[in-house]
């Protein structure tokens, strides 16, 4: 555990991203793994059910990272307030509706198959595969929240040891159990074999929990608190709404570059792995943000506050901008990486533009996601939401549709640049507006 309320500041944010970015990078090939054991060991048919899976399975974890926001937020203010009680209570609470959320994906998954099938126009061919993965996806979907309960106190109290433990080890299981599965039950092995990975890794932390005595944890005689239920709501919903429509977004701006055909498709695809490291980067320092904010709102320290959002800014715009620098000189090798100029020369050109002009706006990005943060640690997760809508939906989606009428698909990489550069500028013009200053959660 790490008391952020004190200390230096700056070592507690490097101290604290690095870990986090480790974590997201091992968290995304904990999800390659499944699909590339199913495509390897089956083939086409169970890949493309597995792939279709993957989106329902971000949906419930879009689902569940508003309680999980929630809760952490409460958690980091109660701690920086030495309010240690009322964390069993955050926690508690957060379990009941984990719980009645697991229930009610269990009934619609039984229910309403059929409507999710036709909404996601499932092809015929790969439906039953499709189906039985989905029945282990939501059944087992309780062991999911918990791991993530789990990962929420540690990333509240700012302890990083023991999570990455977990996550390597989660890795580690995943890719031995997931050819052994499937070999043995067909493609319904691959989520089992992740939840298998995650109840193992879930134990070792409640383990670490008791023998650290972390946080003096205990549920004897606790009760369902509907006030607190109330604030991890007001809380956390804004963030699964934010995660669900950005989404929506996301795959927006996938269907306005498919109009240029494969090539095209394609050279986004590579650009898009430049945008997941950096957003992954972007996430991760904002994360050390909020976390030291949440801590310092609960003691009212607002000086500390704002000393982690500049540190937090000056250290993601220097990172970003020496990484930016490289990935510029480098364009060319980077797209190369994924298929040669021989193979698919249009490819490696519109992948070369989309990563250089990228690169002027990556800056912006993970400074707007730092001031992004900064108002999630305070707990006005409401304002995160709508300048995130604003930002994809006011100012990404339409500037990459104008734009590319006029130059094509390059129209949409300019599109894009530009919407980061203008959702930096809304961010700070909220900060400047100090509404934040108003919030009050505990």
């Amino acid at each position: 555990m790490k008391d952020l309320t004190r200390g230096n500041i700056k070592k507690n944010l490097r101290s604290l991203t690095f870990p986090f970015f480790a974590m997201s990078m091992i968290g995304v090939a904990t999800q390659l793994i499944d699909t590339i054991w199913v495509g390897r060991l089956i083939g086409q048919d169970a890949l493309a059910a597995a792939i279709v899976c993957g989106v329902i399975l971000y949906l419930i974890f879009s689902i569940f990272s508003g309680i999980g926001s929630g809760g952490s937020i409460l958690i980091g203010q109660y701690f920086g307030a030495k309010r240690v009680d009322e964390i069993s209570k955050v926690v508690f609470n957060c379990i009941v509706l984990g719980m009645i959320l697991c229930i009610g994906i269990v009934l619609v998954n039984m229910f309403a198959v059929d409507n999710i099938m036709a909404i996601l126009r499932v092809p015929k061919v790969i439906y039953p595969q499709v189906v039985v993965y989905l029945n282990v996806v939501c059944y087992g979907c309780v062991i999911g929240f918990l791991y993530n309960v789990l990962a929420m106190i540690f990333r509240a109290v700012g302890e990083t040891k023991i999570p990455i433990i977990m996550s390597v080890m989660t890795l580690a299981l995943n890719f031995m159990l997931d050819p052994i599965f499937i070999k043995w039950i067909g493609i319904e092995g691959a989520p089992l074999a992740t939840w298998t990975s995650f109840l193992i890794t879930g134990c070792f932390g409640l383990y670490s929990v008791k023998k650290k005595n972390l946080l003096n944890l205990s549920f004897s005689r606790k009760s369902i608190s509907f006030e607190m239920i109330r604030k991890i709501l007001i809380i956390g919903i804004p963030t699964s709404i934010e995660n669900m429509v950005v989404s929506l977004g996301v795959a927006t701006t996938q269907f306005l570059v498919n109009r240029y055909g494969v090539s095209a498709v394609a050279a986004f695809g590579v650009g898009g792995q430049v945008d997941n490291m950096m957003l992954m980067f972007g996430g991760s320092v904002g994360g050390a943000v909020m976390v030291i904010t949440a801590q310092n709102k609960g003691k009212g320290n607002h000086k500390r506050m704002l000393l982690a959002l500049r540190y937090g800014v000056k250290f993601g715009f220097w990172i970003t901008a020496g990484v930016s620098c490289i990935g510029f000189i480098f364009a060319k090798q980077f797209c190369e990486f994924f298929i040669t100029q021989s193979q698919a020369p249009e490819v490696i050109n519109l992948g070369i533009d989309y990563v250089r002009v990228m690169c002027f706006a990556y800056v912006c990005l993970i400074v707007y996601l730092v001031f992004l943060n900064f108002f999630n640690g305070v707990g006005d997760t409401r304002a995160a939401m709508i300048l995130s809508l604003l930002a994809m939906w006011v100012g990404r989606i339409p500037l990459a549709y104008v734009v590319s009428q006029f130059i094509g698909v390059q129209g949409i990489w300019i599109g894009i640049a530009a919407s980061y550069i203008v959702a930096m500028l809304v961010g700070y013009g909220y900060f400047r507006m100090g509404r934040w200053k108003k919030i009050k959660i505990i």
